[in-house]
Order: C-alpha cells, then sequence, then structure tokens
C-alpha cells in the first residue's frame, strides 16, 4: 500500500477531477467542465493520490488581498475543494488544504480564503485554523421602474475596473480576469450578469444571479450606500424580477474564511464574489 501523496494536479487528472467535483456537489457536466476551462490552469490544480487516484482535489487561484492604503499582496482562493465519498474520514483533505496552505506561505502569500458551502463548515475549518471574516450588510426589497435609472451590462474587464475605482480605500480582494469570467458566465447562466446601474446621480456596480423563484440575487453590489436598493430595484425592474436580495459591504454576518499566514492580518475586508 502507497502512502498518499499531495500533488500538483496534472492534464490527465482532469477526468477523475471532474468526477470528485460532480459527486460531492451535485453539478452538471457541462457546467463543471466550463468553469475548469476557466479556472484550471497548470499549478492550480491541487491533488492528494492514494491507490494511485485522486482522492482529494481543490483549486488554488490567485486573488490579490488590497489594503486600504493600496497596498497589494498575494493571496489564495480555495475553490471546490472535496475528497471522494468513499475516501472521506481518512484525513486526507486536511492533508491536502494544509500541503496548500504551505505552497502559498512559501510563494509569499498574506492569506487563504475561502467560502464554506453550508453552514456547519464554519466549525470544521475553524478547527483547522481558520476564522469566520467577510462580513457583509444584506438587504431585501421589491423591484420597481424608477425614473432615470438605467442597467448596462459590462464585460468582466470593465466590471473588475470599476470594482477597483469603487473599493478605493476600502480593504478588499481582487479578483484577476479568470474568475470575473466564471462569475459572469455563472451570472448569465442563471439570467443575470455583470452590470452598472445608474440611480439618480449614483453610479453602481452589481454581479447578479436569479435566485430563489422571483427573486433577483446580488451577490455584490458596490457603490454609494444610500444607493444600494434603488439600483437594486431598477435592475430587478430590468430583468424581470419581481423582489431582490443583494450583499454589499457593511456591517453584518461573516460569510467566508480566512487562515492569515504571516503576522500581519486585514481583518473584515471585502470579499464579494464566491463563485456560488
Amino acid at each position: 500500500m502507497t502512502h498518499p501523496t499531495c500533488r500538483t494536479a496534472a492534464a490527465r487528472d482532469l477526468p477523475r477531477l471532474r468526477t470528485l467535483w460532480q459527486l460531492c456537489f451535485g453539478d452538471g457536466a457541462e457546467d463543471i467542465d466550463r468553469l475548469l476551462s476557466l479556472l484550471y490552469a497548470p499549478g492550480r490544480g491541487l491533488v492528494l493520490e492514494a491507490e494511485g487516484q485522486a482522492a482529494s482535489m481543490l483549486l488554488s487561484l490567485p486573488v490579490t488581498l488590497v489594503e486600504q492604503s493600496g497596498e497589494a499582496r498575494p493571496a489564495r482562493y480555495v475553490y471546490a475543494f472535496c475528497t471522494h465519498p468513499s475516501a472521506q474520514g481518512r484525513g486526507y483533505g486536511r492533508a491536502l488544504l494544509a500541503w496548500a496552505e504551505q505552497r502559498a506561505a512559501a510563494e509569499g502569500c498574506a492569506a487563504v480564503v475561502m467560502v464554506p458551502g453550508e453552514e456547519s463548515l464554519f466549525d470544521f475549518y475553524e478547527g483547522l485554523g481558520y476564522q469566520r471574516d467577510f462580513p457583509r450588510r444584506t438587504l431585501t426589497g421589491t423591484a420597481a421602474a424608477l425614473p432615470g435609472a438605467a442597467a448596462t451590462a459590462v464585460t468582466p474587464e470593465e466590471y473588475g475596473a470599476l470594482r477597483e475605482t469603487l473599493l478605493t480605500g476600502t480593504a478588499h480582494f481582487r479578483y484577476p480576469a479568470d474568475i470575473l469570467q466564471a462569475q459572469q458566465w455563472l451570472s448569465r447562466s442563471s439570467g443575470g450578469g455583470l452590470y452598472t446601474v445608474t440611480a439618480g446621480d449614483a453610479l453602481c456596480l452589481a454581479a447578479a444571479e436569479g435566485g430563489e423563484g422571483d427573486t433577483l440575487l446580488l451577490r455584490e453590489l458596490l457603490g454609494p450606500a444610500e444607493a444600494a436598493p434603488a439600483a437594486a430595484s431598477a435592475l430587478g425592474e430590468a430583468l424581470g424580477r419581481g423582489r431582490w436580495l443583494l450583499y454589499t459591504p457593511g456591517q453584518g454576518a461573516p460569510y467566508g474564511v480566512v487562515k492569515w499566514l504571516g503576522e500581519e492580518r486585514t481583518e473584515g475586508c471585502w470579499l464579494g464574489l464566491s463563485l456560488e
């Protein structure tokens, strides 16, 4: 019997990664292939191999922690972290995540972050040295046509550039183009997209997805805090939704976890997108 080994994924592993992803998360094959085509690259996929098979996997995606001052430090966003059901309970996932953290630290990263798929996992990650973080303000309301309001679809590149402008002076995580492309695809596949919204004199930015029932889900809505409800209402009306639920910077419950890899910490920053 060979000992489990952590290594970077190779092209030959992709069929197994698709199988793991589908077994653990239940996504359709076409959706998985699309996300892998956008997010997978050499060095990003990490696997734990046991008995000649990838038993646990994750994607270690490059993101950037931007301080209030504008200082930028590299970080890693862990995505699609899972272990084959038949191999669970053996510590494989813990070992793989620890190795991902070691790699990130060696690469000079400030932190490893992720968004747990369910509430019960917060305790699991806290047991591994992570802490709950990334508070967000949650608002709900009814869509309505507003005089002078307008929504315009934007490209991932335009979204990323305006996102940085609107988050100037706010500690946050900056995403590369491929993660923004993945968010655009997720948003469009559920009836939404990436948009700018003008509401009065305010310009807002939104990553919108079709939520449950008649509700439009805004993964993040950035812009003046006082303009958020009007922007969400106008975008909901434009996309034919009766209600909206939005997440925006502010006081609220944390929805992610972070492990800081050095002494410097920037708690309470904005994470925003989560590729759910």
